[in-house]
């Protein structure tokens, strides 16, 4: 094929995923569950509640919406001062703000929510490009290459992570830093593998980088060891000066982490916490279709009277299991290849792949996925690890490995003669594996020590029966095509992806629903409000008014948020209104009560004294001041990202700000000085200001990202060259 054909193939692939989105004018993620948050007298979601992709909506949309804003106002994205009385931003790493790509789409048109929606199909289509141009460097056919790379960008993983743009977004680039590392041309694939790290960094999602360098670690390794000695040093300074062109903006990070509410010493305690997140055996059965573990974006209609409030029966045996957490679904097709691959020798005069690369991937992504001895290493010996999230994520590398392997078996599969009835056992594989699938199904109920007419057996059935059809025939399919084309009847490249992108649209689609809508709450900018949130919930919509963040969108004040990394003082500040965590999260803080007016005089008084105005409108609760709000002795006038500017009353010499005091802030107007009051914003001056400015530290960094991402890609740009045909097509 041209390279403009395999371009537009892939592109289309990338597309495929998010074209019911796209058509039907959606965004990602459980909008319509936050809408009844939003406003109360919204439609009840027809589907089931699912708390993880919940945070596509709580956290990366309005994420992205200020990163966006903030570039297209021409400040970096520092702080955002609208949750936690100024919450840093790009320091959460997540948000993204100093990631290339954000920059150049916030000044494109249309809303946050589409442009996530392009974001995605973008970052499919660079990780399906790469993973193609790392397996021509390994020398696998155009076609099987093809097969891969689709096989990667349809994953159950880039679609059940979607709606948590992070992930996708640092995850593409993994195959290009495998890919630089591979590269024949060694300059190329010098500036490459520095350019696809840092990036990769950039992106946001820290867990998942780390699992890309243990990936490029495999790789690294195993050319020292069977390809060319010579550039091993040379690798190792390549990812050395990724991972210092991400500085600008792994430094803000760093310094962050450094006094977040998450920061521990390793424990012994703290491990057991931490392996809870391995994979169980069972969830393996993901890789016959993900199905087979429900899902939680079943019709309710369809299992209601169950007493079952989510269709996705794996989280009633193990608390905060999630689809995504296990997402090993890869398609019939390349699984079948992949398991081909294993099992077909390679011949003496074949130009096939060698496996050790995928093998080796799989076989660290099963040890740290489901729990082994490395992992205990990892959380006692490898500084931040015991911080991370899940274990399970590690699965990133299984699927990684499969695609891979999958691409391969393609290759032998096409090498053996008409007579070798090997056809016979692939197109065979898929039908075994959904037999077996099935029937551990249906003994998983008694397995996991749940009999009898209510157990876990029967609820698995319910939550399972609406897509046993589609499975089926996914199967069915997968065997017939692999049998037409193991006895020539195909043909040999183009037509096998795009089967296997036909199969995994059966079903497999990012969550999404109708764009959220924030009503204006006429709410002045200088004042800060708290909304009073129930409960949370892991299988049903949490009891929640304005739920964390959401207020960011609507550009209020809100004392409360949700985030990653928290700082601890802060959130002892928190902690004299009272407990702000539910025990579902330990990120995501509320204001726990069923009502303003439920509040206790010291919690009213405590909110006042972080900046609230006086949150119950009734006179009962005397002697504390009603029109204290976030500062006093001026005005805010300007809340931007990366600096404020005060209005000072006439005469006054200090003013009190009643947000938090990050240090390296410093005021940029003569005789004033900004200083830290007890973890708030104290402005001294001399009286003689119109109007104060206090910048942010950091708000220059993004000077470093241009320069230092600039050089690297000028540098990939001048070093490409042509290459023969087998080589990468870069």
């Amino acid at each position: 094929m041209k390279r403009w054909q395999i371009f537009l193939l892939l592109l289309v692939v990338a597309f495929l995923p998010y074209s019911v989105a796209i058509f039907s004018g959606q965004e990602l993620g459980p909008t319509e569950h936050i809408q009844t948050m939003v406003t109360p007298d919204a439609p009840k979601p027809g589907y089931g509640w699912d708390v993880l992709q919940a945070d596509g909506v709580l956290q990366f949309l309005p994420w992205r919406d200020l990163v966006f804003d903030s570039w297209r106002h021409g400040q970096a994205p520092i702080l955002n001062p609208y949750q936690l009385a100024g919450q840093p931003l790009t320091a959460n790493s997540q948000s993204g703000g100093f990631y290339l790509p954000h920059m150049v789409f916030a000044f494109l048109p249309g809303s946050t929510g589409f442009k996530i929606l392009l974001l995605g199909i973008l970052h499919l289509f660079l990780a399906a490009w790469g993973l193609f141009a790392f397996l021509r460097n390994l020398k696998v056919s155009e076609g099987g290459a093809l097969l891969g790379a689709t096989a990667f960008a349809l994953s159950q993983f880039m679609v059940a992570w979607a709606p948590l743009a992070s992930v996708p977004t640092t995850v593409a680039w993994i195959p290009w830093v495998l890919a630089g590392i591979t590269m024949p041309n060694r300059r190329l694939g010098f500036f490459l593998t520095a350019l696809a790290t840092a990036m990769m960094i950039y992106a946001g999602h820290l867990q998942f980088a780390f699992y890309g360098m243990f990936a490029a670690f495999v790789v690294w390794v195993w050319t020292a060891i069977s390809v060319r000695k010579v550039s091993v040093l040379a690798t190792l300074l390549a990812l050395f000066v990724g991972v210092a062109a991400s500085a600008p903006q792994l430094g803000i990070v760093l310094k962050n982490s450094a006094t977040s509410h998450r920061r521990n010493t390793p424990t012994e305690q703290g491990y057991q916490g931490y392996s809870k997140g391995v994979l169980a055996p069972y969830e393996a059965l993901s890789l016959v279709n993900p199905k087979l573990l429900g899902d939680p974006s079943i019709k309710t209609s369809e299992i209601e009277g169950s007493g079952v409030p989510n269709g996705y029966w794996s989280m009633f045996v193990k608390p905060g299991a999630n689809p995504a957490e296990c997402a090993l679904w890869v398609t019939p097709i390349a699984f079948s290849l992949g398991l081909f691959a294993l099992f077909a020798r390679r011949g003496k005069d074949e130009e096939s792949a060698s496996v050790t690369v995928p093998v080796s991937l799989v076989v660290l992504g099963v040890l740290l996925a489901f729990g082994s001895p490395l992992n205990q290493l990892l959380f006692f010996y490898f500084p931040g690890w015991s911080a991370t999230g899940s274990p399970g994520r590690a699965h990133i590398l299984i699927v990684l490995g499969l695609c891979l392997l999958g691409a391969i078996g393609y290759d032998r599969l096409e090498a053996k003669g008409d007579g070798s009835k090997k056809w016979l056992a692939i197109g065979l594989i898929p039908l075994v594996l959904l037999g077996l699938g099935f029937n551990l199904m249906n003994m998983l109920g008694g397995m996991l020590g749940q009999p009898g007419d209510d157990s876990l057996g029967k609820i698995i059935g319910l939550t399972t029966k609406p897509y046993l059809p589609g499975i089926a025939i996914s199967a069915l399919l997968s065997a017939v095509v692999l049998a037409l084309y193991s006895s020539k009847k195909l043909p040999k490249m183009a037509a096998l992806p795009a089967v296997l992108a036909a199969l995994t649209l059966l079903g497999q689609h990012p969550l999404s629903g109708k764009p959220l809508e924030v009503p204006n709450l006429n709410i002045p900018s200088q004042e800060r409000k708290v909304f009073a949130s129930q409960s949370w919930s892991m299988v049903t919509t949490p009891k929640a008014t304005m739920p964390p963040n959401i207020a960011s969108l609507a550009r209020v004040h809100d004392l409360y948020g949700y985030d990653s990394i928290l700082d601890a003082k802060f959130v002892e500040k928190l902690k004299t209104v009272g407990d702000p965590f539910p025990p579902e999260n330990g990120n995501l803080a509320l204001l726990r009560a069923k009502s303003l007016d439920d509040l206790t005089v010291a919690s009213t008084k405590a909110l006042v004294d972080l900046g609230v105005k006086h949150p119950v409108s009734a006179d009962s609760m005397s002697g504390i001041p009603t029109s204290d709000s976030r500062i006093n002795g001026g005005d805010i006038i300007d809340d931007g990202y990366d600096h404020q500017t005060i209005k000072p009353a006439p005469g006054a010499t200090e003013i009190l700000v009643r947000d938090r005091y990050f240090p390296g802030m410093k005021t940029s107007t003569p005789n004033t000085t900004v200083e830290d009051r007890d973890g708030w914003r104290l402005i001294k001056t001399d009286g003689q200001q119109s109007t104060i400015r206090i910048d942010y530290s950091g708000r220059t960094n993004f000077i470093g990202v241009i320069i230092g991402i600039g050089i690297l890609l000028l540098g990939t740009l001048l070093s490409i060259r042509k290459h023969e045909p087998n080589a990468s097509a870069t």
